[in-house]
């Protein structure tokens, strides 16, 4: 059965690759080398050495880095004590009773003791989805709110970023972009021919390779994505970066890196890019 699915999977590959065996890219998907990214270009000839794709591409990727862990919960703790400062919260005797029953409540219905109420916004289905980690994130959720209305102490706040830091390493972005490049005629390669953009002067300078292949007198593609930015000293007007803050990388994507990757995925966040 495995190797059946690998010759269709085979299959799939050279069928499609047939689509664009020519002397330029026209339709494919790359794999992301370093990250775990997919693009879908379909590319058109305008003239005989001019190129115009268009891109979609799928990211998949940690909310929150293990390396930058550390430096991000002193940074928070630091932010949650200077809000404990100044504005400092009080004690709310009867809105902590009603928090109290309100809470349990709540959490006997997402352990499934307790039916979900007609008003309810959540369905049974949604609920069946909730494993035993989520519920008990939600419980420290939940005994989070009634501490800070039961017994908001400054100790307590110093815990509050850790909790908060804990899930968003079991936490994934999702995200989803489109656009479109023009590219130049360049000995087997097809490289972008667009000049300085913006305040920075930034060059982009993605290209299409041709990949070597056992496959005889198939054509597959790889796509290079690489920016290069002339006016580092610059603003870039987007919040408080600057030019020189912008990714110079050169990152890799291979027509047959589809391979499957592990990922550590309690939750799933969708992300603007």
């Amino acid at each position: 059965m495995k190797h059946l699915k690998y010759c269709i999977f085979i299959f799939i590959i050279i069928f499609s690759a047939s689509l664009f065996a020519d002397e330029y890219p026209r339709t494919g998907n790359v794999y992301g080398v370093k990250e775990n990214k997919h693009i879908k270009y379909f590319c058109e000839k305008e003239s005989h050495n001019i190129l115009s794709c268009s891109f979609e591409m799928t990211n998949v990727r940690p909310k929150l880095k293990k390396s930058d862990y550390d430096a991000k919960l002193k940074e928070e703790i630091a932010r949650a004590l200077d809000e404990y400062q100044k504005y400092p919260p009080k004690e709310d005797k009867e809105k902590c009773k009603k928090t109290k029953n309100d809470i349990k409540e709540i959490i006997s219905i997402y352990e499934g003791k307790s039916p979900i109420p007609k008003e309810a916004k959540i369905t049974k289905e949604e609920l069946e989805q909730y494993k035993p980690i989520h519920i008990e994130d939600l419980k420290k959720s939940f005994n989070a709110m009634v501490k800070l209305e039961c017994n908001p102490s400054k100790d307590f706040y110093k815990t509050i970023p850790k909790f908060q830091l804990d899930k968003e390493l079991r936490t994934c972005l999702v995200g989803n972009q489109t656009w479109k490049q023009t590219f130049k005629k360049a000995g087997d390669s097809w490289i972008n021919n667009a000049g300085p953009q913006g305040v920075c002067g930034t060059v982009d300078l993605s290209r299409f390779v041709k990949a070597k292949s056992t496959f005889d007198k198939i054509v597959f593609w790889n796509y290079i994505s690489e920016k290069n930015v002339t006016n580092k000293s610059a603003d870039s007007g987007i919040g408080l970066m600057k030019c020189s803050d912008f990714d110079e990388g050169e990152y890799e994507f291979t027509w047959n890196n589809s391979s499957e990757f592990p990922v550590s995925c309690d939750y799933v966040e969708w992300s603007m890019y």
